[in-house]
């Protein structure tokens, strides 16, 4: 057993962390469910994308992420009842990722149209070590990290 177990702040970011996470994979896969017909044509793995299209936001949209994390933290260890009361920070934050999701699919599927392997078989790409390696670098470019980086940077931001 993790030895910060006992530390409140410890607890609180990894649940923040956990929560946001969730939050953005739900809104993601609920969004491509009630537009896939709007994508579908240009992105044919649109329905299959939740993943990449999670990890693709974190990306694009880390700073604001991060930030929110941040202010779910300070509220939860405020513990202020009074100033929480009728606000909905995850409701806000699934509002920004819906807005931010069409221009998150325009970049996926540039990705995916710059893509110059087969593409003819969705389930294989899917799973392609070269489409994966593909689109770790294209989070690098975005981010100027590299994706250990970006995760050990999340790890030892909890400790």
């Amino acid at each position: 057993m993790n030895d910060n177990m006992n530390d409140s702040s410890y607890v609180n970011d990894i649940s923040v962390k956990l929560l946001i996470s969730t939050v953005i994979i739900d809104t993601i896969r609920t969004q491509i469910q009630t537009t896939a017909g709007h994508y579908l044509l240009n992105l044919p793995i649109f329905k299959k994308s939740s993943y990449y299209l999670s990890g693709l936001f974190y990306a694009l949209y880390k700073e604001q992420v991060d930030n929110k994390i941040q202010e779910m933290k300070d509220l939860m260890e405020e513990n202020n009842i009074p100033k929480i009361k009728g606000i909905n920070p995850v409701k806000t934050f699934e509002a920004f990722i819906i807005s931010k999701f069409p221009a998150l699919v325009h970049c996926f599927t540039e990705f995916y149209n710059s893509y110059a392997e087969d593409k003819a078989d969705v389930d294989n790409l899917l799973k392609s070590l070269k489409f994966s390696q593909a689109f770790e670098s294209k989070i690098e470019e975005i981010t100027n990290r590299t994706i250990k980086n970006l995760i050990r940077e999340n790890e030892y931001s909890s400790l």
